[in-house]
């Protein structure tokens, strides 16, 4: 299985969420031959996920039987997606009504990160695309003394570093070959035309691309995947994050990667590697071909 990705810049601009619907709701109404399989699943990695942000372990099992009951029951009834989300939305803010609430949990995960793509760092000039908190991008200044500079299309930031805020489908506004290392970390999948923002990287890159992304290899990862896209992004961030769902198989991934002439250095399946977004990653390094 792999989902087609449009080469078409700025198409379908608007947050559309039927894609998510689609893969969604069934699970939420049973009407899967595994949704019970899915949901288990789906189950463990958000109370895990709510014993990272440190709720002990009767609280997070009945935070998150009260959204669950919400969930399926709206979606039992016939609620669309944004009408369960918009429900969601609403007590995760009286938990979150203070923004210091969330940093502590967002500086963990962005050093986890970190920790991930440390040691694959070419050059001096770093890019961090889709850089969104922006606390990734602050780690490799700090602990590798390296010039980074972020790019978003939403400025989302909590670091020290300025956000550089650029619109969606638009040409990233930086010269060809003007940076070492471009870090695409769990982003293409949120781009509406994800090959167009792969070939802008590409441009803007002399050496390196390391790309985290989420991957479908199987009807199980697809859904997991889609799920905690949609309730971290929708439900815990903001309504207007866009949530395409535009993931592929590791195979597609490949193929893609070498027709934009990248060599690739290093393939590794990360699996649900960050608690705190449950999602299936794998981590690939790429060079540029006929660079060092």
């Amino acid at each position: 299985m792999s989902i087609l990705i449009s080469d078409k810049k700025g198409e379908n601009k608007s947050h559309n969420l039927s894609k998510a619907q689609a893969m969604i709701l069934p699970i939420l109404r049973n009407e899967l031959p595994f949704a019970d399989q899915i949901w288990n699943e789906i189950t463990k990695l958000a109370i895990n996920a709510l014993k990272e942000v440190g709720l002990g372990i009767i609280p997070r099992k009945f935070v998150w039987w009260y959204y669950s009951r919400i969930m399926i029951k709206k979606a039992k009834e016939g609620y669309s997606l944004l009408e369960i989300e918009t429900s969601l939305r609403e007590i995760t803010r009286k938990r979150f009504k203070k923004e210091r609430d969330k940093r502590p949990n967002l500086e963990v995960r962005a050093s986890r990160c970190f920790h991930t793509i440390k040691d694959y760092i070419k050059g001096e000039d770093i890019l961090d695309l889709g850089a969104g908190d922006g606390l990734l991008g602050e780690n490799i200044v700090n602990r590798l003394n390296k010039r980074v500079m972020l790019f978003d299309i939403i400025d989302y930031n909590y670091s020290t570093l300025p956000m550089n805020v650029f619109s969606e489908g638009d040409p990233i506004p930086l010269p060809s070959n003007s940076v070492d290392t471009t870090i695409l970390y769990t982003v293409l999948h949120h781009a509406m035309a994800p090959r167009f923002l792969l070939e802008e990287a590409v441009r803007v890159t002399k050496k390196r691309l390391i790309i985290v992304e989420g991957y479908i290899d199987t009807t199980f990862h697809y859904r997991i995947n889609s799920f905690f896209d949609w309730f971290l992004n929708r439900v815990i961030k903001d309504e207007d994050v866009p949530i395409p769902l535009n993931y592929n198989t590791t195979a597609k991934w490949d193929h893609i990667f070498r027709s934009e002439h990248l060599q690739i250095t290093k393939k590794v399946y990360l699996g649900v590697d960050e608690p705190l977004a449950p999602e299936f990653h794998v981590l690939y390094v790429l060079d540029k071909q006929g660079r060092e």
